[in-house]
């Protein structure tokens, strides 16, 4: 079974408004939680912490479940494997998941995707209509003796692109102060698609560009210097989009001949020296689709 309940999320996107860093519904995909050293001097050290709320009177059972950058992942509907977890919820109330990937095992230099879902389908002692939870994420650097520097990662599954109009994403600095990533995660079940992408200085110049594959179920971050992005000044814009080969004829279609895709920037204060403060910001499709 691949990523079919993910998906199931990702057609949200298919009615898509604005993303919102807190929502309620059954499910949520987080593009990116880490456990891991990253650059900076001294050297970042990121960690995520997943919050999760029950807005309701009766107890949740909520499965969390990890999908690791750089490989194909199945989705385990029995939330039993050594990539998911479960959490009770008594009604009203709150749980924080303080360094969510060591608590599922992983000791570093890991990141992926995280699934968090309280569907009554994978979790039938749930109630059948109506089940909600509220969650969000932060992304974190430890590494400062000054206090943590981070950023909310929200679920961010009204940004997904269906079909073969670019994404954006604009804001990143790549200069003497500011570092940035660009992370692509891909929730295509056909198998690996490949998203090209331009990186434009505030000119509208292109400065990089390229293509990176990815497998289904999975994610990859890449510095913008692995990217070939020069030092340059002022504000950067990138534009995504998938490979037209990948792009299937009926992009509100949630199967396995369904390819979707979705996209972040993660700007980093410090480059190399600095705060190690981020902000997180989401590619924005271009096209928006009316599946209802």
């Amino acid at each position: 079974m691949r990523l079919t309940k993910i998906l199931a999320v990702a057609s949200v996107v298919l009615a898509a408004g604005p993303a919102a860093a807190q929502k309620a519904g059954d499910s949520h995909l987080f593009p990116v939680v880490v456990h891991a050293q990253g650059l900076g001097d001294p050297p970042t050290m990121w960690q995520s912490d997943v919050t999760l709320h029950n807005p309701d009177d009766q107890s949740l059972t909520v499965g969390v479940q990890f999908f690791p950058e750089g490989q194909s992942n199945i989705l385990d509907p029995s939330f039993s494997g050594q990539r998911s977890l479960t959490v009770q919820l008594a009604g009203h109330e709150t749980k924080t998941l303080a360094d969510v990937i060591a608590m599922l095992g992983y000791t570093s230099g890991i990141k992926g995707l995280l699934y968090v879902t309280c569907s009554p389908d994978i979790f039938p002692e749930n109630p059948a209509e109506g089940t909600r939870i509220v969650a969000t994420s932060r992304t974190y650097n430890t590494g400062s003796s000054l206090g943590t520097y981070g950023q909310t990662v929200p679920a961010n599954e009204d940004v997904i692109n269906a079909t073969g109009a670019p994404s954006y994403v604009t804001g990143a600095r790549q200069d003497s102060r500011f570092r940035s990533n660009l992370g692509i995660d891909s929730l295509g079940q056909s198998g690996t698609i490949t998203v090209h992408y331009r990186v434009r200085n505030g000119a509208g110049t292109a400065l990089a560009e390229g293509a990176k594959e990815l497998p289904p179920g999975s994610m990859g971050q890449w510095t913008f210097a692995d990217l070939g992005v020069p030092t340059t000044a002022g504000p950067l814009t990138v534009e995504l989009w998938l490979d037209p080969a990948d792009v299937t004829p009926d992009p509100c279609s949630v199967g396995p001949a369904s390819n979707h895709f979705m996209a972040y920037v993660s700007k980093v204060d410090g480059n190399p020296q600095g705060t190690g403060d981020a902000e997180f910001i989401l590619a924005v499709p271009s096209s928006k689709l009316d599946c209802n």
